[in-house]
């Protein structure tokens, strides 16, 4: 997985969250969300590609289901998931720089 390729995951990724971000209509998250989106473009590596995948087409097939409850569930996880990514990987961070 080269650069040009971890761009182009980059890019969809952010695709991704951004059109269900507009779908819902919450200005506040989308704001609050932007910060996040710069910080996971930085450490997408930290996360499986597979994993990231599985947890958007969970999301995607629960709503094609009708399911918003389990959707919402989903995505709940998802960002819960990711923002522990992002604490871990910067804990990581503070871990060797006092090293």
């Amino acid at each position: 997985t080269g650069p040009k390729n971890r761009n182009r995951r980059s890019e969809l990724e952010r695709d991704f969250h951004h059109r269900f971000l507009t779908l819902s209509e919450n200005e506040t998250l989308v704001r609050q969300s932007a910060g996040y989106q710069f910080i996971g473009d930085i450490i997408v590596s930290d996360r499986e590609r597979d994993e990231v995948l599985e947890e958007h087409l969970a999301i995607v097939k629960a709503i094609a289901a009708n399911k918003p409850a389990q959707a919402e569930r989903f995505a709940r996880q998802h960002v819960t998931t990711s923002a522990q990514s992002i604490q871990d990987h910067f804990a990581k961070k503070r871990t060797s720089a006092k090293n």
